[in-house]
């Protein structure tokens, strides 16, 4: 087996690399720059990021929910009565009541509910319907209620406020009527002799007064007309040339 010749190196000489081992370090150094040239898939949101802006989202959407209930609240808010101030508590006006659900004051239904003064009231007071035998006067109204009263030929007494009652066709003997029959009250029926005149007594005085009228005024014209005829009767005095007129 022969030994490669070893030559000794002498000092400030350098070694000159071996021909295959800088192949290879050629060949490494090229493979790595094309390594390197070559575009991998790119990195994924990772971490922090995907939480910002997953929080980012959700205040988006909180922020337009909170929007939309308080535009709700104030439409709502504009549709109602303002409460109205009272020492001891917040009252609604009249034709509203007091609705907890909202804690403010709702309207009542025309026709069906009302209320006719400032309350706290949890709901309107039912309108009344009118009785048979009754008509209605007045429709109920947000702020009224319904008016009734009898109907023509009939009366509410005071004795019997609850229904009504027929009016009386006339008067005892003796009595005369002063007062015809109304919704509220029956016939009113006096005395004859402390009753009003009669209609016959009526026309005689004003027979009587404008008989006195014209008497006067004929007085009145004849006086004027004697006024008259005594001026007319009265010479005129003519004018001399020694008098002066």
């Amino acid at each position: 087996m022969a030994l490669e010749a070893v030559t000794p190196r002498q000092p400030g000489q350098r070694t000159l690399p071996d021909r295959t081992g800088q192949r290879g370090q050629r060949a490494a150094a090229s493979s790595s720059s094309r390594a390197g040239c070559t575009q991998g898939p790119r990195p994924r949101l990772r971490g922090p990021w995907a939480l910002i802006f997953t929080v980012l989202g959700v205040l988006l959407l909180v922020k337009a929910a909170s929007a939309m209930s308080v535009r709700k609240d104030e439409i709502h808010q504009q549709s109602s009565a303002p409460l109205e101030q009272s020492p001891q508590q917040k009252l609604c006006p009249p034709g509203f009541y007091m609705e907890e659900a909202i804690r403010g004051c709702a309207p009542c239904t025309d026709g069906i509910d009302y209320t006719s003064h400032s309350n706290t009231l949890p709901s309107c007071l039912l309108c009344t319907t009118c009785k048979s035998g009754e008509e209605e006067k007045s429709r109920c109204t947000p702020t009224k209620d319904t008016e009734c009263q009898c109907k023509p030929g009939t009366f509410r007494g005071e004795d019997a406020p609850e229904f009504c009652q027929k009016c009386s066709t006339g008067c005892p003997d003796g009595k005369i009527m002063v007062i015809d029959c109304t919704p509220w009250s029956n016939i009113n029926c006096v005395d004859q002799e402390s009753g009003p005149p009669s209609r016959l007594m009526i026309a005689i005085i004003v027979i009587g007064l404008v008989i006195t009228a014209v008497l006067i005024g004929c007085m009145v014209w004849c006086c004027l007309k004697g006024k008259e005829a005594d001026r007319r009767q009265r010479p005129v005095p003519r004018c001399s040339k020694q008098t002066a007129c």
